[in-house]
């Protein structure tokens, strides 16, 4: 049964070991077996579903540009991009922030998954990760990889340089597209983290800043002068960052690639949000209201006894406190105690009870009486106390005087 199941749970107890060596995942108790399926199972079906559809849509996004490519070099299997930035897109420049969100993110916290079971039912009918999900990422990476070579070409098609040549080459036009594919994939990774931590800030902007200390590096005359017949891409950083209109399509690029993504969740989210989506809304309500409630606690400030003088720096003192009063204070923080009552703390009831008991002070009058009984009783175990001493250091001292007779006789 275990081996049969996608995933096998086994239980260690007096039964054996033989479940738990033949079993994914064992416990000792079977009240775990909640926080694994509703909190972790959830989290790594999530994570999973998310990796996968990243995976394909920037690498749709990245090798449809050679096929659009194709139709301007005569289909002469040229490729538009670097073969070192070939090498590193799915190494260096795109691989950590996936890899950060396929272990720390999640939509909503552990509580909530316990409070909300029904949260785990999307993974039992695989909404997250699907054939439709799979063809959403495949569009996506489809028209990512247009829209970054087509609007690339426009602006670049009719670009001289002050002197009447042409600015733009087969390298430099390369480069711009590898720069804003780079961009445009780690922030759409960016905007599909729902669960942010220095590990996911630290992988996407290493991932941008890796790619602009590598393209500098590999492009630049030394490189060339020492290989010279594997860097063929000489020169086109510094040619591109020199150039306005690559500054004037970066963000147009990437405004027109994840502004309507932006605004789709957002309408999505107000018309028709999903049970997750209303969950982590109110997980971000209870932590805002989590958070009013602590600043608008009163913190009581330590108080400390001085002398008779009058109080200090506004503290407490003991001419300050009232007479009478039998709080209990400590230099380190306060400890009050309530001065014990004679009076009754009745509370209103439906039945007749005691309060005409109450009201006619035969319970206080009681109570004096007790008192005085225990303070006779005192004062009477006293007197007997001190008689009998009397009486032991009398016989004492007639015994030795007949011991002072008999030595005389």
């Amino acid at each position: 049964m275990i081996k049969a199941a996608h995933i096998g749970v086994g239980i260690s107890g007096q039964e054996g070991m033989q479940a738990v060596l033949a079993s994914d995942f064992s416990f000792g108790q079977f009240r775990f077996l909640e926080r694994l399926l509703l909190v972790h199972g959830r989290w790594s079906y999530v994570r999973m579903s998310k990796f996968l559809s990243y995976f394909f849509y920037k690498n749709f996004a990245f090798t449809l540009s050679h096929f659009w490519f194709a139709f301007y070099c005569g289909f002469s299997a040229m490729a538009v991009y670097d073969q070192w930035f070939i090498t590193l897109y799915n190494i260096v420049f795109t691989s950590l922030p996936v890899i950060a969100l396929g272990i720390f993110d999640q939509d909503v916290n552990e509580d909530m998954c316990i409070r909300f079971p029904a949260l785990y039912k999307p993974g039992q009918k695989n909404e997250y990760f699907n054939y439709w999900v799979f063809t959403k990422s495949v569009v996506a990476g489809t028209v990512t990889s247009l829209t970054l070579f087509f609007v690339c070409y426009g602006t670049f098609l009719d670009v001289v340089n002050p002197d009447g040549t042409p600015a733009g080459s087969q390298t430099t036009y390369g480069c711009v597209l590898a720069t804003m594919l780079v961009l445009v994939v780690n922030f759409k990774m960016a905007m599909d983290t729902a669960y942010w931590t220095v590990f996911n800030h630290v992988c996407i902007w290493l991932s941008i800043i890796s790619y602009w200390i590598v393209v500098f590096i590999m492009y630049s005359d030394l490189m060339y002068e020492f290989f010279f017949a594997i860097f063929t891409f000489v020169g086109s950083a510094r040619v591109m960052c020199t150039m306005p209109t690559f500054w004037f399509s970066m963000p147009l690029v990437c405004v027109i690639l994840l502004m309507p993504v932006a605004g789709k969740r957002a309408i999505a989210m107000d018309v028709a949000p999903t049970l997750a989506e209303k969950v982590r809304i109110l997980q971000q309500q209870e932590a805002i209201q989590a958070k009013e409630d602590k600043d608008n606690v009163v913190e009581l400030k330590a108080f400390k006894r001085t002398d008779d003088e009058g109080s200090i720096n506004g503290k407490v003192t003991k001419k300050d406190k009232p007479r009478g009063h039998k709080d209990s204070i400590r230099e380190d923080g306060i400890s009050r105690r309530r001065p014990q009552s004679a009076g009754s703390g009745y509370a209103f009831s439906h039945q007749e009870g005691f309060g005409r008991m109450i009201t006619s002070g035969t319970i206080r009058d009681s109570q004096r009486r007790k008192k005085g009984r225990e303070k006779n009783g005192t004062a009477s175990s006293t007197e007997r106390r001190k008689s009998s001493a009397n009486s032991r250091d009398t016989d004492s001292g007639r015994g030795s005087a007949l011991k002072d007779e008999e030595l005389i006789v």
